[in-house]
């Protein structure tokens, strides 16, 4: 009977410890869908599996710089190292399974040569790698103060929870890309509308320093209104860019190609740039090839493109200084320095001599 009573409070506690790893695979799951942060991954995923499983001491971190970085500790003891405390691959249970890529299971961590220790009282540790394809880029580690404390049990439910993590950090890190490369592009577009705005900007103070009553200056009136309205079509268009982003976020975008004189676009741009470039005492000039010229491009991100390079050019050169885009076809020699592949081309330039761009 006694033995009886003891098989069966075993099973109760086998029974009883099951239902904890399922809930908390349960509670990871929910982590993984709902943290776009890769330190509340691994904050979160501590403190989750110390709650549901009891474990002593539990530790996750990153590989920065070849260095093993600990990012998150949860534990009813204070630890040795504080968050940020860097360790050498190969150093320590957490070292050998980052250096080998494979999971450890030590017993009795008294028996280790190298080991480090997160607490004095720690005598069993369980490692397992956070792995994202064939790449290793952390690791999970549960600590406890009894020797031998870790079952196989206790290392499948760790690994199926390392995969877990490993896969959230990944989407975590995915989504962090994306979003810096939004920002990216939206500061890229609001630099972009500096230039046309500029050009309104100036096309309007000339406005207001010529008589509007004044005949013999209705032809110089009539520019100034041309010059406003060509940058306001390009505000338009760049507009319109901003709302292309959405399709890039998607994957969706693609380049609009087709062949374009590139005479008018350069001397339009001349013509954008010229009430900017007057109203500073700069010299911007246009210097084109004799034959006409068409090549296949995207003509709204060729302006744009354009727009950045004079709008920059303009804004760093002072008074007397000159800008000059210049369009022309180089010799093999020449063109060979900077694509050696090519046997003919065009080379596009914007120069300046002023301060350049800090």
């Amino acid at each position: 009977p006694i033995s009886m009573a003891i098989h069966h409070v075993m099973l109760h506690e086998k029974q009883k410890r099951r239902i904890q790893q399922l809930t908390l695979l349960k509670h990871i799951g929910r982590i993984m869908t709902s943290t776009t942060s890769v330190d509340q991954v691994l904050i979160c995923s501590a403190e989750a599996l110390h709650e549901h499983l009891g474990y002593s001491i539990v530790a996750a971190g990153l590989v920065e710089e070849q260095r093993i970085v600990l990012k998150a500790v949860s534990s009813s003891v204070a630890v040795n190292f504080p968050i940020g405390h860097r360790q050498h691959l190969g150093e320590g249970v957490v070292g050998e399974v980052m250096r080998t890529g494979k999971s450890l299971n030590i017993g009795n961590v008294t028996l280790m040569e190298n080991y480090v220790s997160l607490h004095d009282s720690i005598r069993s540790e369980l490692c397992c790698p956070l792995r994202v394809g064939e790449k290793v880029i952390g690791y999970l580690d549960v600590e406890d103060t009894r020797i031998g404390a870790f079952e196989e049990a206790d290392a499948l439910v760790l690994r199926t929870i390392a995969d877990f993590m490993a896969q959230g950090i990944n989407n975590a890190l995915n989504f962090e890309h994306v979003l810096q490369l939004r920002d990216e592009m939206v500061n890229m577009v609001v630099h972009d509308l500096r230039g046309p705005l500029t050009v309104i900007y100036s096309s309007l103070e000339l406005l207001t320093n010529t008589g509007m009553d004044d005949y013999q200056h209705q032809s110089e009136i009539r520019n100034y209104i041309d010059t406003g309205l060509v940058a306001c079509e390009r505000l338009v268009s760049m507009v319109d860019g901003l709302l292309a982003l959405q399709s890039m976020d998607a994957g969706n975008y693609t380049m609009k190609k087709r062949p374009v004189s590139i005479a008018p676009v350069l001397q339009e741009l001349r013509a954008r740039y010229r009430l900017v470039a007057a109203g500073k005492g700069v010299d911007l000039s246009v210097s084109l090839p004799q034959q006409n010229i068409t090549i296949v491009i995207d003509d709204e991100l060729f302006k744009r493109v354009l727009d950045n390079l004079v709008y920059n050019a303009l804004s760093h050169t002072d008074t007397g200084g000159m800008v000059q885009v210049r369009l022309w076809h180089p010799p093999k020699s020449a063109l060979n320095q900077l694509l050696p592949q090519a046997d003919d081309g065009l080379i596009l330039t914007v120069e300046d001599n002023g301060s350049g761009i800090p």
